[in-house]
């Protein structure tokens, strides 16, 4: 959906934003030339958290050599 907006000095670029659905693009004109495009940016989907379960499986697959503690294992191979 492609709209035309004319911005006046006393107009609240917010609202018009708001009509603005997610990957759409929105022209703003100037009397009445384009003076700018607005492209909206798709929303982005962050990962679930893992659930209790699943950290209890991951840490029983993790390969502790020997003995070796995690927190030895996350400083391994630092000097200091």
């Amino acid at each position: 959906m492609d709209e035309t907006w004319e911005v006046k000095p006393d107009s609240d670029l917010a609202s018009m934003l708001a009509h603005l659905p997610a990957g759409d693009q929105m022209s703003l004109t100037r009397e009445g030339q384009v003076v700018a495009y607005v492209t909206s940016v798709p929303a982005v989907a962050k990962p679930a958290p893992l659930s209790l379960e699943e950290l209890r499986a991951l840490r029983d697959k993790l390969d502790l050599r020997a003995g070796m503690s995690l927190r030895e294992l996350a400083h391994e191979g630092h000097k200091y």
